[in-house]
């Protein structure tokens, strides 16, 4: 499991998101899952199949870039759609240790202030890669899209 321990590795993380997303592309490609960023973005179950069906097959290293891999991918489409900013999971938050994704998109409260809820991508790596879901990145991709673009 990767852990970044401080913002210098938060930002190192951020400025390797290109690099991390042509990986995941190329090992996607690879293993017969032709595309490229634009593809996948509007296919995300192939990502998500990708993951559950390939991941443990990886070595301990590749696992780990691709883990970062996922982060990048998710964080670049909901980035590039929603603006907002990554910021480093704290002790104290559901994703230590990782990025969360927040003050994205353009949904406000009645006072005139951001309204989300922070996104920690390695949950969704977690619960898409290793646990049981009733639901599919896609869907909640989709809602995310709906509700605050």
């Amino acid at each position: 499991m990767v852990i970044l321990k401080n913002k210098k590795e938060l930002n190192d993380f951020i400025e390797n998101i290109p690099e991390l997303v042509d990986i995941l592309i190329r090992k996607m490609n690879e293993k017969g899952i032709e595309g490229n960023f634009e593809s996948f973005e509007k296919n995300i179950d192939e990502v998500q199949s990708f993951y559950k069906n390939y991941f443990t097959t990886y070595s301990q290293d590749e696992q780990d870039i691709l883990q970062q891999a996922f982060w990048a991918f998710f964080a670049k489409l909901l980035m590039d759609k929603l603006g907002g900013e990554l910021v480093l999971g704290t002790k104290t938050d559901y994703g230590t240790g990782t990025p969360i994704y927040i003050n994205y998109g353009n949904l406000y409260d009645k006072k005139g202030k951001k309204k989300w809820m922070g996104i920690t991508f390695d949950t969704w790596f977690e619960k898409f890669t290793f646990g049981k879901s009733h639901t599919t990145l896609q869907i909640i991709i989709t809602g995310i899209l709906e509700q605050y673009g």
